[in-house]
């Protein structure tokens, strides 16, 4: 072989040796696969154990904040969340509540506001990327992702026709029904809308408590209703005004057992706001007896024994429970991404002897999961 021969043949060969060196080594620098891909952490199942949700609220040892809290506790259990009650009271604000909630790493808040006032504390969270969801009272404060309202309007139509209708299952042709409380005036002007247009043979009045002290609100009611004998249905709006009520009654059959002989008093204008009674006049006979329905208002321990013992034929029940319980399943809606309501509202159940039951075992459980004692 000559050498110009010798050096083609070599430079062929140098030639093929790069090109199959070129060819080996995508192979030799494949990337490797990595694995899990962002796309795959986004589509994680969302798992309610690992976030924490929680209730802010004055611990002021009411019956209403028990059941709001085991309300909440509850269903956030239910749920399947990490939840923690954020209280505070004293020397304790809500922003501190808040705070104290920001530092666990709280997503979701249910904060409690029956006077309007902890409109800081709920911006508070809001601007820490928290949600917020206010139960039972209606709010305006910014910052409020669903606001769970409590009916006050409906349930009063409701009740005064109740109380109404059962004036009509005694057979009464006339007669007046009664509002009790220390704050009477929207009440009583619901239940006047209510009578005038589904019972017209019935009027309403209204007696504003004015004694703190039960036997002098006792005695005052007595009085009254000893020289308003046609009242004959009577509606309390305080919880502790059926108790009143019921010895009201009591005491002024008694005494008017044992009145002399003397001449029927006519029916007085109720103290807070006199009003004509524009229905049926009253008959004469509708005046010789004291026999009223009451219907309360709050499940307590008091009221719960005046049901049982029929001195009482229905109460309100305030739904604080149910109003946590429906915030708890807001946030869970909420952390999960979905869109709730900004307002929704609640009814007000009238509560009697076939459904007693199942508002008492809730009831039941707040004494014991608090272990509450002396509770009225």
């Amino acid at each position: 072989m000559t050498k110009r021969a010798y050096i083609i043949v070599s430079a062929i060969l140098i030639v093929l040796i790069v090109v199959a060196c070129a060819k080996q080594e995508p192979e030799e620098s494949a990337p490797v696969t990595e694995a899990p891909s962002p796309a795959v952490q986004d589509n994680k199942p969302f798992s309610a154990a690992e976030h924490l949700i929680g209730f802010v609220i004055k611990d002021d040892e009411q019956i209403s904040s028990y059941m709001l809290k085991h309300g909440f506790l509850h269903t956030a259990g239910n749920l399947g969340y990490a939840s923690r009650l954020f209280t505070f009271g004293g020397s304790s604000s809500a922003e501190d509540a808040v705070r104290s909630a920001v530092e666990a790493g709280c997503e979701g808040l249910v904060i409690y506001d029956p006077d309007s006032v902890y409109h800081d504390a709920i911006k508070l969270a809001s601007d820490n990327g928290i949600y917020v969801v206010v139960p039972y009272y209606e709010t305006t404060a910014d910052g409020v992702d669903s606001n769970v309202v409590a009916d006050d309007r409906e349930y009063l139509e409701e009740v005064a026709r109740s109380v109404a209708e059962r004036m009509r299952e005694r057979k009464l042709k006339t007669g007046r029904l009664m509002v009790y409380g220390w704050s009477t005036d929207f009440c009583f002007a619901e239940f006047k809308k209510a009578i005038a247009q589904y019972y017209p043979e019935y009027s309403v009045t209204e007696f504003t408590r004015t004694q703190e002290d039960r036997q002098a609100a006792i005695d005052e009611l007595a009085d009254f209703i000893l020289n308003n004998r046609d009242i004959k249905g009577l509606f309390c709006i305080d919880s502790d005004g059926s108790f009143i009520a019921v010895k009201a009654r009591e005491k002024s059959q008694k005494d008017f057992k044992n009145l002399k002989p003397t001449p029927t008093p006519k029916p007085t204008p109720t103290p807070a706001s006199p009003v004509p009674n524009e229905a049926t006049p009253v008959p004469e006979a509708l005046l010789k007896d004291i026999i009223i329905t009451v219907f309360g208002s709050g499940i307590t321990n008091e009221n719960v024994e005046l049901m049982e013992d029929n001195d009482i034929y229905a109460l309100v029940s305030a739904p604080y429970y149910e109003a946590a319980a429906h915030s708890a399943m807001l946030l869970d809606k909420l952390m999960r991404g979905e869109s709730v309501p900004k307002h929704q509202t609640l009814n007000i159940p009238i509560v009697r002897q076939d459904t007693m039951h199942k508002y008492l075992a809730v009831y039941n459980q707040v004494i014991d999961l608090f272990e509450l004692q002396n509770v009225q």
